[in-house]
C-alpha cells in the first residue's frame, strides 16, 4: 500500500482498545478496502486494453478506467489512514487526483504513456512519503541516545 502506511495503521489500532479499536478495525481494515478492491478491478480493465492496443490511444473509457482505478485505491488507502488519523493525505490526494485528471486528458497519445503518467503518479506519492519528517528525526536521535 506504500512502505508507512501500514505501520501507521497499525500504531493507530494499537492505541485504541475495547470497541474502539474494534470499530476502527472495521472501518479501515475492511469497510476502506472496498474501494481500493475496486480500484483494482477498473486497473485491469485498463491495464486488458494496455495490453491489446499498447501502440495506440487509449479510448476514453480506458482512461477513465484507469483514473478510477488509481483514486479508488489511492483514495481508499487515503480514506482508512483519515479514518485513524494517521495525517498526511493532502499530498496523496493531490497527487492521485492531478495524475487522474492527466491520465483522462491525454486521448491522443499511446496507451503506454498513459500507463507511464499512471505509473509517475504513484511513484510520486511514494516519494513524497518516504520524506522523513522533523519529528521523526527526533525520535529516531532520541532512540539513538538511548541505546
Amino acid at each position: 500500500y506504500f512502505a508507512r502506511s501500514r505501520a501507521r495503521l497499525e500504531a493507530a489500532l494499537a492505541a485504541q482498545t475495547g470497541s474502539a479499536r474494534s470499530v476502527m478495525a472495521r472501518d479501515a481494515f475492511s469497510l476502506m478496502h472496498f474501494p481500493m478492491l475496486g480500484g483494482v478491478i477498473a486497473y485491469a480493465v485498463a491495464i486488458e486494453q494496455v495490453a491489446t492496443h499498447s501502440g495506440e490511444p487509449l479510448a476514453l473509457n480506458a482512461r477513465v478506467a484507469l483514473a478510477l482505478g488509481l483514486v479508488l485505491f489511492v483514495g481508499g488507502m487515503a480514506a482508512a489512514m483519515w479514518r485513524t488519523t494517521c495525517g498526511r493525505l493532502w499530498p496523496r490526494v493531490l497527487t492521485v487526483s492531478a495524475t487522474a485528471a492527466l491520465v483522462v486528458a491525454l486521448g491522443g497519445v499511446p496507451a503506454m504513456v498513459s500507463l507511464a503518467v499512471a505509473l509517475a503518479g504513484v511513484v510520486l506519492i511514494a516519494a513524497i512519503e518516504q520524506r522523513v519528517t522533523p519529528e521523526e528525526l527526533a525520535v529516531r536521535a532520541g532512540a539513538a541516545l538511548v541505546e
